[in-house]
């Protein structure tokens, strides 16, 4: 741990860690279909649950890590459209209406018996 220069009366530190690379394979198990026409309102509106079937659908892999020091793993998805829907198995396990940011999930809240499932990542 490296001491930084004092603020007042105020310490900073700073530790370095290295970089641990996870591999995992991302398959397109779905193409997209046609979109369910859009109802123009004042507001945006969440899909109709059916419209969630012609989205393109992702598989995910996540390999294990054996370094125990790890205290979570985050997913982070670059996507474009307007909600996206990540599942463990049938269990949803968390939504994002489009912002133009990453949605980033850490894989620490999924429970294991989830987490053994494939992931699916509907945009």
């Amino acid at each position: 741990m490296l001491r930084g220069a004092p603020e007042g009366i105020f310490e900073s530190y700073q530790a370095q860690v290295a970089a641990v690379e996870i591999s995992g394979v991302v398959k397109k198990t779905r193409e997209a279909a046609a979109a369910p026409a859009v109802k123009s309102k004042r507001v945006a509106e969440e899909p109709d649950e059916k419209g969630y079937g012609s989205s393109a659908q992702w598989t995910i892999e996540v390999t294990k890590h054996p370094n125990v020091n790890l205290s979570n793993v985050f997913l982070r998805f670059k996507y474009v459209g307007d909600v996206a829907r990540f599942y463990s198995g049938d269990c949803l396990i968390t939504d994002d209406f489009y912002s133009g940011l990453p949605l980033e999930i850490g894989l620490k809240t999924i429970s294991p018996e989830l987490a053994a499932d494939n992931l699916r990542f509907y945009p």
